[in-house]
């Protein structure tokens, strides 16, 4: 559900003023916080790219010798135009005023698929290519203010960016979280239809357009986020996670320095070091000193799990704590973990039993894990295992799937589907060590086969147009 902020909207010359964005105020010299750069400790790049990226923050009585400062989640997007790749600029802040304990939230786009480019559409007639709440000041960028709320001098902030695609047309949701619920609060649109779903994306390898590093960076900087001026850290300490979504999770990054390559590093008098709370989450811990900038870990000193439930989504708790976004889902839980000693539960997702707005939960399965620098851990949580059906040649027909546990009689059903066209697909489910009978029915056909479960995925390919079949185990 889309929810509306219904704040009384305040908007501060502080945050309207917006000069040129102005590519050479990046410097890199400050740590300010924390930052996936694709590039691993030993200069060997690397890249991904995800269609979502958050920011979290725990503040803790931060001071400086400015009156307000930003808080600034920003990346690079990507997105097919038309058969022009096209590369924007995001960027999602929150201005905290530290003399009155408020803050409020604004984002802005810019289009860097090259030099000095505007957001007006390429072709006639004359209009913004991107719609949303805000406006275009002097077509040069997209820009939304929200108005201010009270949070005091503690706080556990939350900035989130979603790209969703329908319909040809791709829009960016804006969120924000104070003290744990997140909700959004723009929702920008591309007026230019696009050849499928764009993407958030880091490589250290290569530049954008524009000369600015394909990054995704969560930063201190001023009150307006492209102000090169020069702050002081004088109080206050700063806990900073950043994390992006893997296809089933949001997890922590896995290479961090404590610098952005983005935006203007400008918080002075600032360190940032390693952190880890007692779930094993990873943060930089900003506070007042004389820092320099480099990693604050890396893939060489935490951990990787990669665990496969038997449940296609659900939530999940370690050591008594749940994550900011604890939802997992198709089957895997991916995690960037400190070292330490471990008890993760996994629960799964009740279907047809959201009550009064909430969702039910039922525990499948916990494991306690002991999490060593530099390792990486596959693990099962629970006692069943994934079995996958690939359908080949499948005819427009409803096609439904039975499967029956030889041992004790008990019957499993894959939702029946029927494909648009005739194509191939894959549906899953997940059970235990036993031998199994499947029935794949579509129209008056049916192919019926055996397979056994036994401590491994297994991979059930059904050619439904020669009426055969093969089981394959995976280890």
């Amino acid at each position: 559900m889309i929810g509306r902020i219904t704040a009384i909207w305040i908007v501060l010359a502080l945050v309207m003023v917006i000069p040129s964005y102005s590519h050479a105020q990046v410097n890199n010299v400050y740590a300010n916080g924390i930052a996936d750069m694709g590039i691993y400790p030993n200069g060997t790049s690397y890249g991904y790219t995800t269609e979502s990226i958050m920011g979290i923050a725990s503040v803790y009585n931060i001071s400086t010798n400015v009156s307000a400062i930003s808080f600034s989640l920003a990346g690079n997007f990507l997105v097919n135009m038309s058969g022009n790749m096209m590369d924007f600029l995001y960027i999602d802040s929150a201005i905290y005023n530290e003399s009155n304990g408020t803050v409020c939230f604004a984002d802005y786009i810019f289009d860097d698929s090259y030099m000095n480019a505007s957001i007006m559409r390429p072709e006639p007639p004359l209009f913004p290519m991107i719609m949303g709440s805000g406006t275009e000041p002097d077509w040069k960028y997209y820009n939304y203010n929200t108005g201010y709320i009270y949070v005091g001098n503690t706080f556990n902030l939350t900035l989130k960016i979603q790209e969703v695609y329908q319909q040809y047309h791709a829009y960016m949701m804006f969120e924000y979280g104070i003290n744990g619920v997140i909700r959004d609060y723009d929702n920008p649109r591309f007026t230019v239809p696009v050849n499928g779903p764009g993407y958030f994306v880091v490589n250290g390898s290569m530049l954008n357009p524009v000369g600015l590093p394909y990054d995704i960076e969560f930063v201190v900087g001023n009150a307006n986020p492209l102000n090169a001026s020069l702050i002081s850290m004088e109080n206050g300490t700063v806990l900073m996670n950043l994390e992006y979504y893997n296809g089933y999770n949001f997890q922590s990054i896995e290479n961090a320095v404590n610098y952005g390559g983005i935006l203007p590093d400008v918080l002075v008098n600032s360190s940032v070091s390693e952190y880890s709370s007692k779930n094993g989450m990873l943060f930089g811990m900003m506070q007042p000193g004389s820092g320099n900038t480099g990693y604050i870990y890396s893939i060489d000193n935490i951990g990787i799990i990669n665990a496969t439930m038997p449940s296609l989504s659900g939530i999940y708790e370690i050591n008594g704590t749940d994550y900011p976004v604890p939802f997992y889902n198709n089957g895997y839980l991916i995690l960037a973990i400190a070292p330490g000693n471990y008890s993760i539960v996994v629960k799964e997702h009740l279907f047809g039993s959201v009550l009064i707005g909430q969702m039910s939960f039922e525990t499948l399965g916990n494991v306690s894990i002991n999490v060593s620098a530099g390792s990486y851990y596959n693990i099962l949580i629970g006692n069943e295992y994934q079995v996958i059906f690939n359908y080949i040649h499948a005819p427009k027909k409803l096609i439904s799937t039975e499967i029956t546990n030889l041992l004790n009689g008990k019957k499993t059903m894959i939702p029946p589907f029927e494909p648009a066209n005739e194509e191939n697909f894959t549906e899953y489910t997940f059970l235990s060590n036993s031998t199994y009978e499947f029935t794949v029915t579509y129209g008056t056909s049916k192919v019926t086969g055996i397979f056994t479960v036994l401590g491994s995925i297994v991979e059930v390919t059904v050619n439904l147009q020669k009426g055969s079949y093969t089981v394959q185990n995976i280890q």
